[in-house]
């Protein structure tokens, strides 16, 4: 199973990863909205990682600093499938920010403002490359893509289906996401690394058998 760049590079294009809905283009972005948008990038990557966790072994690493206003958005350090293959998440993230930030210097933008926009760069890859291995599970999503500020995009999951069958939509994501990464966090704070042992998560997750 591989995350490299082929991956990133067809999953828009060829391997109709999603389903995309109305774009949107929001002229202001308050302080309000961008809380709604942390905590539901939040809840995304909870679930995400909780049907990752039904296959796999996921190393969280306690973050720098803790955020207060809205829910923790989780450093993941590294994922294994059936304690064997295992992925360099930390590593990936921070090639695919570093990539990224190149493009924007090739393209004109200062040094100083492409690290700038890459604070929710790191966010939005990160469920990229969360629903990108999903994907690769038999897993399905429809996502809307809109611009927030400094015009970068993102997407927002609306929903999640496994072989034609809808198994989470939005209000699911908001309430079992915020579960899991409630229950992460609280166990997070004891130690600097945190292991999610395989299957540790199936209890929070819809209709577990």
């Amino acid at each position: 199973m591989s995350l490299g760049n082929r991956v990133y590079n067809t999953n828009k294009q060829n391997m109709k990863l999603y389903t995309r809905s109305s774009e949107e283009k929001g002229t202001s972005f308050s302080n309000a909205k961008y809380k709604v948008l942390r905590n539901y990038q939040a809840e995304q990557q909870a679930i995400l990682l909780g049907l990752l966790n039904q296959s796999s072994e996921i190393v969280i690493s306690k973050p720098p600093k803790k955020t207060s206003s809205t829910l923790q958005f989780l450093n993941i350090k590294s994922i294994t499938f059936n304690n064997q293959q295992t992925i360099n998440f930390d590593e990936l993230i921070m090639r695919r920010r570093e990539e990224k930030i190149l493009a924007e210097m090739n393209n004109g933008i200062p040094e100083k403002t492409a690290v700038r926009r890459m604070d929710n760069f790191k966010f939005t890859e990160c469920l990229h490359a969360l629903t990108d291995l999903l994907f690769l599970s038999g897993y399905l999503f429809n996502v809307k893509q809109s611009t927030g500020k400094n015009n970068d995009k993102y997407d927002t999951l609306l929903s999640i289906y496994f072989k034609n069958t809808l198994l989470y939509n939005t209000v699911d994501i908001e309430n079992f996401g915020s579960a899991i990464n409630t229950k992460i966090v609280s166990v997070m704070d004891k130690s600097n690394n945190f292991t999610l042992h395989q299957g540790d998560l199936r209890l929070f997750l819809k209709n577990f058998k």
